[in-house]
């Protein structure tokens, strides 16, 4: 497991929840020792918005975006390599969505790492033979790519380091702040759509990526 730089990098907006004292919850649902030190805001880095400033994470490398891949499972491999490197007891849920007015089913798997995989597939499972083609990463899992990007980092250090976003959603504008809280970026190895999603519980973005889907375009 990667060593984190500071503790804002766990999520600047999560409460206390029931965690004992001295300690504070990550959006993944973690206690951890220690107390939040929110980043900054600053301007600049997306045209007309605000976001934390970037402070990145150990470069482990345990997380390739190029390839989709973490803890040696990637986008293609089958459900039955997946359980053979993130192990047994995955969470998987089917689910639904029109494109063009045709309906396509899904399945989604998510492991207790916090590592998962979407499938071409319908039912509550995957066959053990289908590739996964979507790649999502959330918390707890707390790698980081060579440039020290994951879960947990500022969302304006993956704008210094692929470049201004393809898209950018907005949900909400606290105190008149122009706050963005989903982003896609596409480059020539891969497209990602990343959350910052701690609005869902705390009313308003921190700037900070909770979840990460991948999707290799080779």
């Amino acid at each position: 497991m990667s060593r984190l730089l500071p503790l804002a990098l766990l999520l600047a907006a999560c409460g206390e929840g029931d965690c004992p004292e001295g300690s504070f919850q990550t959006a993944g649902g973690d206690c951890v020792e220690g107390e939040i030190q929110p980043l900054e805001w600053e301007d600049g880095v997306l045209d007309g918005f605000q976001t934390r400033q970037c402070e990145l994470k150990e470069p482990t490398g345990e997380l390739d975006f190029d390839r989709a891949c973490a803890l040696e499972g990637c986008v293609g491999d089958t459900y039955q390599d997946l359980i053979d490197v993130w192990g047994v007891g995955a969470d998987c849920n089917d689910f639904s969505y029109t494109v063009n007015g045709e309906l396509r089913e899904r399945v989604g798997c998510d492991w207790q790492n916090g590592l998962g995989m979407h499938f071409d597939a319908s039912g509550n499972n995957p066959d053990l033979t289908d590739a996964g083609d979507v790649f999502t990463v959330e918390s707890p899992f707390r790698g980081a790519s060579v440039d020290g990007l994951g879960v947990g980092v500022s969302l304006g250090c993956f704008v210094e380091r692929f470049g201004q976003p393809t898209e950018i959603d907005q949900f909400n504008t606290p105190d008149s702040a122009e706050i963005p809280e989903e982003i896609y970026f596409r480059t020539d190895e891969f497209r990602a759509f990343l959350s910052d999603g701690s609005w869902t519980g705390a009313g308003q973005a921190d700037g900070i990526i909770d979840k990460m889907l991948i999707f290799p375009l080779n």
